[in-house]
């Protein structure tokens, strides 16, 4: 297993991978076709995550998401939750 750390606003300057995770999957990976997807963070991120791993062969049931949600996101995607 590889684990990328990926950073979308580094507060210093760094060597490692910067951008959205999403776009690091999309960049990284062409089949996850049996794969697992644990991710969890804000909503838009999950949206954006969500879509890609599913393009690229992820089953749904395969993706679980821990949505953090402060309370105008929660009115804004309460859809997340019920879904969760």
């Amino acid at each position: 297993m590889t684990v990328t750390p990926v950073l979308s606003t580094p507060s210093a300057p760094t060597s490692g991978r910067t951008g959205f995770v999403h776009a690091a999957v999309r960049t990284d990976q062409t089949d996850l076709d049996g794969w697992s997807c644990y991710t969890a963070g804000p909503p838009a991120m999950i949206e954006a995550l969500q879509e890609v791993v599913l393009v690229l062969g992820l089953r749904r049931h395969d993706l679980h998401a821990d949505v953090f949600l402060t309370p105008d996101a929660t009115a804004m995607h309460g859809d997340l939750v019920a879904a969760g």
